[in-house]
Parts: structure tokens; sequence; C-alpha cells
């Protein structure tokens, strides 16, 4: 398998809610290194590092162009050079997000999806042209899970099978999660995040991350802002 990109809502490097989710998720996209666990997390290191491993290789984002590998003939320049030309004429979105489960997971829901699944619909269409068909392996670990006939049909239409109507605005901040630990660590999320979602956040563009192996832990390579023309 062999190296694969994706395009994604993230906060910009330098913004405070990339700091404190990267301090939340142990690794910072953007930077190299690990963090120490949040002060919130007390003693329970352990459990932290047993919830934050599954969103600590992906780096914090909600997905809007899903991992995809590269087609033939594909150039990183033009995929940054493409989804900058598509941000450069679109307004930052502010988003007001919550802390809640999905089912076993905990992440950001924002109170208004519609214009971040516009924006998701807009970037499908964009990113096509750079995705090489899904692999066997890939549609087969896909197929796993329970998917609708429209999720089916979205998986080997875009490669992914949440868009569209099955599009769900989420920033995962935890793999799965006993039960009886659910609500101690939505407090404790609640806490750590509080100054930062006090209001709406503002997102200034869209991050285009990297991943060289499917081992290796994504890394961010490339922020393109919103409204720069």
């Amino acid at each position: 398998m062999s190296a694969r990109y994706a395009v994604y809502l993230a906060p910009h490097p330098e913004d405070a809610l990339n700091n404190m989710s990267a301090q939340w998720l142990g690794r910072s996209p953007w930077s190299a290194g690990p963090l120490d666990p949040p002060a919130v997390f007390g003693q329970h290191t352990t459990l932290w590092r047993e919830i934050i491993a599954a969103p600590r290789h992906y780096g914090f984002h909600a997905t809007l162009r899903a991992p995809f590998e590269p087609s033939a003939g594909y150039s990183e320049d033009a995929l940054i050079e493409t989804v900058s030309n598509f941000t450069a004429s679109g307004p930052p979105l502010y988003l007001n997000l919550r802390v809640r489960f999905l089912s076993v997971f905990m992440a950001f829901l924002a109170e208004d999806q519609e214009a971040v699944a516009q924006l998701g619909e807009d970037l499908l269409e964009v990113c096509e042209p750079f995705r090489s068909p899904l692999s066997e392996h890939d549609r087969a670990r896909r197929l796993k899970a329970p998917l609708s006939e429209r999720q089916i049909r979205n998986l080997d239409a875009w490669g992914y099978p949440y868009v569209g109507e099955d599009f769900l605005f989420h920033m995962t901040l935890s793999g799965p999660v006993a039960e009886e630990h659910r609500a101690w660590l939505q407090e404790a999320a609640e806490a750590w995040f509080a100054e930062t979602l006090a209001g709406p956040v503002q997102f200034k563009g869209l991050a285009i991350f990297h991943q060289p192996d499917r081992d290796t832990p994504f890394r961010g390579i490339h922020f393109a802002p919103f409204g720069t023309r």
C-alpha cells in the first residue's frame, strides 16, 4: 500500500484549538515529538494512552476528503495548488462545537452542520482526479462496518461511505471508551477545552495531511487558508 493524502478541516497550526487538541492527543500533526498528557487526566495516564491511540495516529481533524492513495501521474504540488485555489474564494467558517459521544467514541460535534456539509460535498469533486480507485483490501475493510446500500454506493463512487446525506461533521477525541469511563472522560474534555469552546471556533482554512505508509502517523504538509482572493 502506497502513501495516502487527505484534506481535512483542522485548526490553523498556530491557533489555540490546535495547541489544546495536540496536548489532548499527545501529538501535533504539524510538529515532531510526543507531548505529555493533559493535566485533567491526573494519574490516569494508562487510560489516556489507550483512548487516544487511534485519533493520535490521524491527527486532530474533521474529515472532508478521506484518506486516499494518489492516482497515477499525481503531483503533490498540483494537489496543494488545487486545494489552495478552492479555499481562496471561500470565507472562514465559524462553528459552535460541543463534546459528545458517537456510540463509543468521543468527539466534537457542530451545532450547525450545513455549511460544513456543503464544503465537503464541493471538495469531493475538486479532489477526485487525484484519487486512485479504492483497493480491494480497503474496500473489504470498509465493508466490515454495517453500511447501508447508499453508503456502499458512496464507497464505490468516492472511496468513502460517509459523504452527501451520510456526512456528519465530527472531530474525534478518543478511540473506543468503556461505558464506565465515558461520563468522567466527557467532563475532562469539557474542562480541558472550556476556554477554546466558550464561543464559536473560527476555522481559517483546510489542511492537507500526508501519510507515507499505513504505520506512520499522518502529518500536516500544507494549510490552505480561506478568503485569500
